[in-house]
């Protein structure tokens, strides 16, 4: 007989954590509150080609994505970007500079070689054993205020969107943390640290060629994945060794339950967790999709990123249209504005105007431009991240033994890390249940 499971949140987390249940012995049940798949996902292929979420991923740091792509014969949809890609700019001092992508280039670029000393003296300074400190006095301790202003705040406003001031190092960048207390420097760390190798690819970064929405139709056509749109679970409870689901009027009973929400949304399902829902607080970003009927995007390269020191209204800009070819149509220019500004419709036209001028020079009309506000977009990992996590994994351990909870408000916020995640998941309940 086969067994029934309800997963809860249909974004990437809970999509993954469906495909590696169904090749098990289980009816699979997706209850989503908003009437489409996917989270953040979403592709237009209309006149411009756009993601208005994840774009583009490492072909080195994202293992689980492609093997997932792989498992579902996706494999051959897959485009690579040319190795232009690498090239990533700051916006300082009111112009674009490169940043260097070799020892040499660091020496000689205008932007890093003043900073040369700096990482010397970097190799002498005396490790301290904190538990944590954000990513702000980190650096600053290591290297210097101004490193962690120009280079590390739009480091981290490109991956999290936060605040280097409010941020843990330890949970964002545990890589670095790591370095410190084994080595005591992160310089000599990274001399001393031993490289694996990895497989050749064809290109640093990849996408799927008709969007990553490919992905999430994929994984929703198997025969024993069912999905629930425009549907909100309102309460979660285990009866013996059953997991219990309440939606509107309705009592559902499942042998298993994965919970892949937000983490507030996990606190709303869960009163008694003893976390505040606002203990992991998430920020609320700006996509803005620009295109233009002209090639005129003069700058090669993946896009460049913007300090906060530098006042301006933006985070960064992707060149869309650089990246990844395949999906331009015709003679086109394509561009993603990120921003943390709450836009409307009377004062999108004259911000985009400005940046694309100001920034890059082009002074021609947008054919098309449109906007999507991203509200609790990405969790944010604060001090004492990791103790909150502990509390949320032992509140689970001691209750539950039928439901199970996965998400991106864990370690890793990217697409690779929820995946991971989630496999990780049905690997345990593998295990346990002997499936």
């Amino acid at each position: 007989m086969r067994k029934r499971a309800a997963i809860i949140g249909g974004g990437i987390s809970g999509l993954s954590a469906a495909w590696y249940l169904s090749r098990y012995n289980y009816d699979i049940w997706i209850f989503e509150k908003n009437s489409k798949l996917g989270g953040w996902i979403d592709t237009s292929e209309k006149k411009f080609f756009f993601e208005k979420g994840p774009r583009s991923f490492s072909s080195q740091r994202s293992p689980d994505l492609l093997s997932l792509i792989e498992d579902l014969n996706l494999s051959d949809d897959i485009i690579y970007s040319g190795n232009d890609a690498r090239n990533r700019y700051l916006y300082i001092d009111k112009k674009l500079q490169k940043i260097p992508t070799s020892f040499l280039s660091f020496l000689l670029s205008k932007l890093t070689r003043k900073h040369a000393v700096t990482l010397f003296k970097e190799l002498f300074k005396q490790r301290k054993n904190l538990n944590d400190e954000t990513i702000f006095s980190f650096v600053k301790r290591r290297f210097n205020e101004e490193v962690a202003l120009k280079f590390f705040d739009p480091i981290t406003t490109g991956i999290y969107g936060g605040d280097i001031h409010l941020l843990s190092i330890r949970s964002c960048f545990p890589y670095l943390y790591e370095l410190e207390q084994k080595y005591g420097s992160i310089i000599k760390g990274m001399v001393f640290q031993k490289k694996t190798k990895k497989k050749n690819a064809k290109g640093p970064l990849f996408t799927l060629k008709r969007g990553m929405s490919q992905l999430l139709y994929k994984i929703s056509e198997e025969e024993n994945i069912h999905i629930v749109l425009s549907t909100s679970v309102e309460k979660v409870s285990q009866e013996g060794e059953k997991a219990i689901l309440h939606t509107k009027n309705v009592r559902s009973e499942f042998d298993l339950a994965i919970v892949a929400t937000p983490f507030h949304e996990l606190k709303s399902l869960f009163p008694s967790l003893p976390l505040d829902s606002r203990s992991i607080p998430y920020n609320n970003l700006t996509t803005v999709n620009v295109g233009i009927n002209k090639s005129n995007l003069l700058m090669d390269g993946f896009g460049y990123l913007v300090p906060r020191i530098e006042g301006e209204k933006l985070l960064g800009v992707i060149f869309d249209s650089n990246i990844f070819k395949e999906q331009n149509k015709k003679n086109q220019s394509r561009l993603t504005i990120i921003t943390e500004e709450e836009l409307s419709n009377n004062n999108l036209t004259e911000f985009v105007e400005d940046v694309l001028k100001r920034h890059l020079n082009i002074t021609d009309i947008p054919a098309h431009i449109s906007y999507l506000r991203c509200k609790n977009a990405i969790p944010q990992y604060c001090l004492g991240h990791k103790e909150k996590i502990l509390k949320v994994k032992n509140f689970f351990k001691e209750r539950y033994s039928k439901i199970l909870f996965t998400g991106n408000y864990f370690e890793n916020v990217s697409v690779d890390g929820c995946i991971n995640k989630s496999k990780q998941i049905v690997n345990k309940i593998e295990n346990k249940f002997k499936l």
